[in-house]
């Protein structure tokens, strides 16, 4: 997919045990040269391939995932989006997500549902909430003796799919049962999200960019809003600093001060990509004592420099 929109395409993968990776690919040159863009140490154990979509309606492409009774996603840079991870279900803690999500307006309006099966045979559509209706059963585990199926001594279950015919929207799902389930949804479009497994019939694993809305315009460069550190207070003596630029910054430099005005440390950041979340900023704090702190962010976007604030409380 085309991460940037810059005409350039990129290459996303993901580890089981939580690493991932961006890498960008020259078309011009013969061979394609490959060049790693960004790599992240997640923390998350992973159980599905990546599907794309904008599930923030901003314009750009963002990468979601299943995971152990977590849905997550990641924008361009791989940082962890807002309010992600989505915990499942707390009533089933040890389930997961059994196969690739799909992407799709089901509910025509806001962003798109995140649709997926998970290890217990429920099939769950979220989208800035649980959608109504959900989740759907999807047919009971059954043992399987075909060795060609046999996934951890059941027959796997499959990815959803979501189609439409004569009489509108369906999600189809074959479920560890061996049926084929089908429902009625008030499906919008399949054109810009993620409808099957592979993305396409041909299982391309592309997702295709043209339809996406021209990239979302910030009247806010650095919403104060959207300016924090987590977790806050901190207790085990590390904190990272999440903030979000409005467009491509050419400095980000996070400054930590005592309540007296002493100058503690300087955070230096990497990220400087407009439209996105950052978290790149991690103050180890273990040697500092106790107390009130003040996070000072200047950022530098070229034609003008913004600063906002924010507090850090370090216990013990």
């Amino acid at each position: 997919m085309d991460l940037n929109r810059d005409d350039t395409p990129e290459l996303t993968a993901f580890s089981p045990d939580g690493r991932a990776i961006v890498v960008t690919i020259d078309t011009g040159s013969t061979p394609p040269t490959f060049a790693i863009l960004h790599e992240n140490e997640t923390g998350f154990g992973i159980t599905t391939n990546p599907v794309a979509g904008d599930i923030d309606n901003n314009g750009y492409p963002d990468i979601i995932l299943g995971g152990f009774n977590t849905i997550l996603a990641f924008n361009r840079e791989l940082t962890l989006m807002t309010d992600f991870p989505i915990e499942i279900n707390d009533r089933f803690p040890n389930d997961r997500v059994e196969a690739a999500p799909v992407l799709a307006d089901i509910r025509r309006g806001g962003p798109p549902e995140v649709i997926f099966p998970t290890f217990v045979g429920n099939v769950y559509s979220f989208g800035l909430d649980l959608s109504y209706g959900f989740p759907l059963s999807g047919g009971e585990q059954v043992r399987g003796t075909d060795s060609t199926v046999w996934i951890g001594g059941y027959y796997g279950a499959g990815s959803p799919v979501i189609f439409s015919d004569s009489t509108g929207g369906k999600l189809g799902y074959l479920g560890s049962d061996g049926w084929f389930y089908a429902w009625e949804v008030d499906l919008d479009t399949v054109t810009n999200y993620w409808p099957m497994n592979g993305h396409d019939p041909e299982a391309s694993y592309a997702f295709e960019s043209s339809g996406l809305s021209s990239p979302e315009k910030y009247t806010t460069l650095l919403p104060e809003e959207r300016f924090y550190n987590y977790p806050n207070p901190v207790i085990d003596g590390q904190t990272t600093i999440r903030y979000f630029l409005g467009e491509d910054a050419v400095r980000v430099e996070a400054k930590i001060y005592d309540l007296s005005g002493v100058h503690v440390k300087t955070l230096t950041s990497s990220g400087i990509s407009g439209g996105v979340d950052h978290d790149d900023l991690v103050w180890n704090c273990s040697d500092v004592t106790p107390g009130v702190y003040r996070c000072v962010l200047e950022v530098d976007f070229g034609d003008q420099i913004e600063i906002a604030f924010t507090d850090i409380a370090v216990i013990r």
